[in-house]
């Protein structure tokens, strides 16, 4: 498990910040420098974080979606994980203990299992990487986690 800094989702030139594809992890998406969305995704972090950046009408096959439409406000965080159950277990803990506003409120009722208390654990001690997809990127220090 490793993550990134907290960074907007796109580049100044427009090019997506985030692109790693086919492999498991959380987001958090941060508005004004708080914690408002926490998702994850098994197989593809890449495609399931940036539909939060495109025009939806709110809904997809039944699902509740949440878009993010002024984005210069917006900051992410991507945690890439070994495999889906260790990024759906994290993304269950993250929700439970930090609560964020535009999460549904799936995680209300529960509290968190040994696996989710072990995910988030490893999660707080990793540290932040300085490198993303081989590329220095400028931004402030994380001050999120």
């Amino acid at each position: 498990m490793y993550k990134t800094k907290v960074l907007p989702p796109y580049q100044e030139n427009g090019h997506t910040t985030f692109n790693k594809r086919a492999t498991s992890g959380v987001y958090l998406i941060f508005k004004k420098n708080t914690l408002r969305y926490v998702g994850f995704s098994a197989t593809n972090l890449y495609r399931t974080l940036y539909r939060h950046f495109q025009k939806w009408d709110g809904y997809y096959m039944g699902q509740r979606r949440v878009i993010y439409k002024n984005l210069k406000d917006i900051k992410v965080l991507c945690v890439y994980t070994d495999n889906g159950a260790q990024a759906e277990n994290l993304e269950k803990a993250i929700i439970i203990k930090k609560k964020p506003k535009d999460n549904p409120d799936k995680y209300e009722k529960y509290t968190t299992e040994p696996k989710e208390d072990k995910a988030y654990t490893t999660y707080t001690s990793a540290p932040t990487s300085d490198i993303i997809y081989n590329k220095k990127l400028k931004d402030e220090d994380n001050p999120f986690i």
